[in-house]
């Protein structure tokens, strides 16, 4: 007997025991994960409650794989609720969950979330990036074909390129069909009919949005459902079949309120007043040219019991009115038998009653015309605010332009000289006006001009391709005394001519998120500002801290220093400032300008504390981990 139970705990307690039980536990937690992937549709509070239990069952496991597919659903949760922020940075979390472990068609399937985020917010630049990291990824036999086709599809529509969304919609609808995806399918088709109505083939774009309709209403998919059925009542519209339409316009209203689809919800509102204006029903088209207005500005809760409590008593007032009519009839019937004065008396009433129904008349049409005058207002102020933000663009345009045509005149000014001393020398030295001796004796000058000519072209080139969009920023896990390391050995012989020591207080291993090429650039233009501003003999100090889930990189010399006005105006995003160094060395003020804009794409904070005559430290804040706590700390900073 005890043998029995001494064999009994041994394979309870055995490590293969544990792997199996983890086994099971994983199991467990993945079957809640799946099945919150499989609700978030139609039931996305029922499906973050499942993931919320998933994560706390997980606690104890150290799985890459789980906590990905976590966060992987945790995306599309805050997708179908409209909170396109939140779903972004949970995307990128889980595509660097799924890299960690090798997982390409998991990791493509989260990019492809965060496509569709960036898409939904108009911002198309940020799509474009992140289809373009995806491309390698998609391949024969990926499985993310589909989707990939199926994003890369209403780009192309959001930007109006129907031919090419045509392409990929073509590309995709057979793969979707075979791969039983009737989620894809009823997407492409309904996305079909979209280009079917650009195009004025109405009945054939009610067609396909029938056919989305369809699949949406089985799989429970009202999310898509609300935008299958607006794309049907915008083609009825155009038919002319108002009543129809109004009925598909106003289910599409009614599901893009309950996920929050605020595109589609201000369409679905602006093709109900139109559609309303054209039966002539001016104060019910004025109600949804409010509700729109209001959808626009974000206020998703606003109150329709108001004006529909309204209408209500308008109508019961009709009634009463109607009631009212009857009975003088009726009266006025009865009074025909009387005689003498009793016939005076029921025309007397008539006459008032014909009055005051005159009366009412022209009170209604009045208030109808001031209803139609008040949507023509909403639309004229829609219009002149659209033109006020074309103004804005148009200024913003302008001042760039004007900052870049400034930078390139002062750095083809810096540049100039230079180069022109040069050539003199040489000239001066095939002519044999200058000796051997001489020309060695002016050689560590030239040498000098040569080095902050080409630093001055590196920051000139790295500048331009970021203004041309030409840097891809791949932010990955960094050690920083390294880079740190690297920059300073590039700076050796900068600091050696001025006699600066370089001193590292660094902490050993230190870890954040940045782009490698990007953060050197950042360093190695800080640091050879550091020395540029220090006084011979002197040194410049880095260290580092945390804090808060952030590694802050500071570099400390102590030499010319600031005012704060000076600080202030270095620390304006738009701003180029040029200052001469200790020894009157030269720069264009390009190369903090760029260190600012890269700092801002790695999600980095830019400080800079000085005392005029003492000493200046620039410190740089980058994310530790990339965790939601992050991404809501740097939004709520004032980020250079």
């Amino acid at each position: 007997m005890r043998l029995s139970c001494y064999i009994i705990l041994i394979f309870l307690f055995s490590p293969h025991a544990l792997r199996a039980q983890e086994g099971l536990d994983s199991l467990k937690i993945l079957g809640l994960i799946d099945q919150a992937e499989n609700t978030y549709l139609n039931d996305p509070d029922l499906a973050l409650a499942l993931v919320t239990d998933a994560f706390a069952q997980a606690e104890e496991l150290d799985s890459e794989y789980l906590k990905g597919r976590g966060h992987f659903v945790l995306m599309k949760i805050h997708w179908s609720s409209g909170k396109y922020s939140l779903s972004t940075a949970y995307g990128y979390m889980a595509a660097a969950e799924f890299r960690n472990i090798s997982n390409d068609y998991e990791s493509g399937r989260a990019l492809l979330g965060v496509a569709r985020n960036f898409i939904d917010i108009d911002d198309f630049k940020e799509a474009k990036r992140v289809f373009n990291k995806l491309k390698p990824m998609v391949t024969t036999g990926s499985g993310l074909e589909v989707s990939y086709f199926r994003e890369l599809s209403l780009l192309h529509l959001r930007i109006r390129q129907y031919d090419s969304s045509l392409y990929f919609i073509d590309k995709g609808l057979p793969l979707s069909a075979s791969n039983a995806d009737p989620v894809s399918t009823s997407i492409f088709h309904s996305r079909k009919g979209v280009l079917y109505y650009l195009q004025g083939e109405y009945e054939k774009s009610i067609e396909q949005h029938k056919i989305g309709v369809k699949l949406d209403s089985t799989l429970k998919n009202y999310r898509g459902l609300g935008i299958s059925s607006l794309g049907v009542a915008r083609s009825l519209f155009k038919l002319k079949k108002y009543e129809d339409a109004r009925k598909m316009a106003q289910n599409s209203i009614e599901l893009s309120s309950r996920f929050n689809a605020y595109h589609n919800l201000i369409d679905a509102h602006r093709l109900m007043a139109d559609i309303l204006e054209f039966k002539g029903q001016a104060y019910e088209a004025l109600q949804e040219m409010k509700l729109a207005f209001e959808a626009e500005q974000g206020h998703d809760d606003f109150a329709q019991s108001n004006w529909r409590a309204e209408l209500n008593a308008i109508r019961a007032l009709e009634e009463k009115n109607k009631e009212f009519y009857l009975l003088q009839k009726e009266n006025e019937l009865r009074t025909q038998e009387l005689k003498g004065q009793q016939i005076f008396l029921t025309v007397l009433i008539l006459a008032l009653v014909l009055l005051g129904v005159s009366v009412i008349l022209l009170w209604r049409l009045r208030k109808n015309q001031n209803y139609a005058n008040q949507l023509l207002t909403f639309k004229n102020k829609a219009i002149e605010r659209q033109k006020e933000e074309l103004q804005k663009q148009k200024e913003r345009l302008q001042e760039i332009n004007q900052q870049k045509t400034a930078i390139m005149a002062l750095i083809g000014h810096d540049l100039r000289g230079p180069v022109g001393n040069l050539q003199t020398i040489l000239d001066m030295v095939t002519q044999k006006i200058l000796t051997n001796e001489d020309f060695l004796a002016l050689a560590d000058k030239i040498k000098g001009t040569l080095s902050v000519s080409r630093h001055t072209l590196e920051n000139l080139l790295n500048w331009s391709l970021h203004q041309m969009e030409g840097i891809v920023t791949d932010i990955q896990r960094l050690n920083i005394v390294e880079q740190v390391d690297e920059s300073c050995r590039l700076l050796e012989d900068l600091a050696e001519k001025k006699g600066i020591k370089i001193e590292r207080n660094m902490s050993s291993p230190t870890y954040a998120y940045a782009d490698k090429d990007q953060l050197l650039i950042i360093l190695r233009n800080l640091i050879q500002n550091a020395i540029k501003f220090s006084r011979e003999n002197g040194s410049v100090l880095i260290n580092d801290t945390s804090e808060k889930g952030f590694l802050k990189i500071a570099i400390t010399d102590f030499g010319m220093g600031m005012s704060d006005k000076e600080v202030e105006k270095l620390l304006k995003a738009d701003h180029v400032i040029s200052k001469r160094g200790t020894q009157q060395e030269k720069g264009t003020g390009l190369g903090i300008k760029l260190c600012k804009d890269l700092i801002k794409k790695n999600n980095g904070i830019l400080e800079v504390t000085s005392v005029a005559g003492e000493f200046t430290k620039v410190i740089v804040s980058l994310p530790k981990e990339m965790t939601v706590h992050a991404v809501n700390v740097l939004q709520g900073q004032n980020q250079v």
